[in-house]
C-alpha cells in the first residue's frame, strides 16, 4: 500500500512560486529559530501568505518539511555535480581531495545554524524521510570522488578503493560538523580556525589514500591558491555592489 500523499503537487507557475515561497521562509525561520520551535503561522507570516494557503500546498508542517528535505538535497547534489564534474577525471588527487575539504568546510560554516537546527532536529526525531532523501546524495558524492580519484593515474595507492574513499568521507564529514556545528561543546584549547581544520582535514584525507607526503604539501598550496581565487572574487563583488 503507497504512503499517503502530504503533499500537493504544484502544476501551475503560480503555485509552484507559493511554495518555493514557503520553503524559503521555512529555511530562514528553521536557521534562526530551530525546527521545532516553529509553527504553521510562523511560516505563513514570513512568506506572507495566509494559512489557508498554506494547507491548499501541504497536509501539515511535516509535509512542508518533507519537501524542504528534497529541494535542499536537490540543490546539494547540483551544485556539487557542477564544483567536481566528471571532466576532472585525471587531476592530480591531491588537487581533488583539496578542493573537497575546502567546499565542505566552506558550506558547514556559511549554512551552519540551518545545518545545526537539521542535525538537532534529526536527533531527537529520527526521520526516515529524511534518511532516504540524503541517500541519493550521499552516492553522488561517494560515487563521483571515487571516479574522479580512480580514473588514470592520480597518485592513489590504496588495496580497497571502495573503503578508502568511504573513510575518508566519514571522516571529513563527521570531523567539519562538529567542528564547526558543534564547537561550543569544547575547551578554547581544543578549537580549530576554518583554514586550520581544512589543512588538517586535508593532510589526514590524503594520508587515507596513501599520497606522499611532497602531494600533500601540493594540495596545501592548491587549499592557498583556492582560498585566495575565491578572496578575489568576493572582493570583485563586494566592489561592484558598491559602484
Amino acid at each position: 500500500m503507497p504512503p499517503p500523499v502530504r503533499a500537493f503537487p504544484a502544476l501551475q507557475v503560480r503555485s509552484r512560486r507559493t511554495v518555493d515561497r514557503l520553503l524559503t521562509a521555512a529555511q530562514a525561520l528553521f536557521a534562526e529559530r530551530g525546527i521545532s520551535e516553529i509553527s504553521v503561522v510562523d511560516i505563513c507570516r514570513r512568506a506572507g501568505v495566509g494559512v489557508g494557503t498554506f494547507y491548499g500546498r501541504f497536509v501539515d508542517k511535516e509535509a512542508l518539511l518533507r519537501a524542504f528535505y528534497d529541494r535542499y538535497f536537490a540543490r546539494s547534489a547540483a551544485r556539487f555535480d557542477h564544483s567536481f564534474p566528471r571532466s576532472w577525471a585525471g587531476r592530480p588527487a591531491a588537487e581533488i581531495v583539496a578542493a573537497l575539504v575546502r567546499q565542505r568546510v566552506a558550506h558547514y560554516r556559511r549554512n551552519r545554524s540551518l545545518l545545526r537546527a537539521l542535525v538537532l532536529y534529526a536527533q531527537t526525531r529520527p526521520d526516515a524521510v529524511f534518511r532516504s532523501e540524503a541517500a541519493p546524495f550521499g552516492t553522488l558524492v561517494y560515487e563521483r570522488l571515487r571516479e574522479l580519484l580512480f580514473t588514470g593515474d592520480g597518485g592513489v595507492r590504496v588495496v580497497d578503493p571502495d573503503r578508502a574513499v568511504r573513510s575518508m568521507l566519514v571522516m571529513i564529514e563527521a570531523t567539519t560538523k562538529d567542528v564547526i556545528l558543534f564547537s561550543e561543546n569544547r575547551s578554547p584549547r581544543l578549537q580549530l580556525s576554518d583554514r586550520e581544520l581544512t589543512r588538517e582535514l586535508t593532510g589526514l584525507a590524503l594520508a587515507r589514500l596513501g599520497l606522499p607526503s611532497r602531494d600533500r604539501r601540493r594540495a596545501h598550496t592548491s587549499v592557498r591558491a583556492l582560498r585566495q581565487r575565491a578572496d578575489r572574487r568576493a572582493s570583485r563583488a563586494h566592489l561592484g555592489s558598491d559602484e
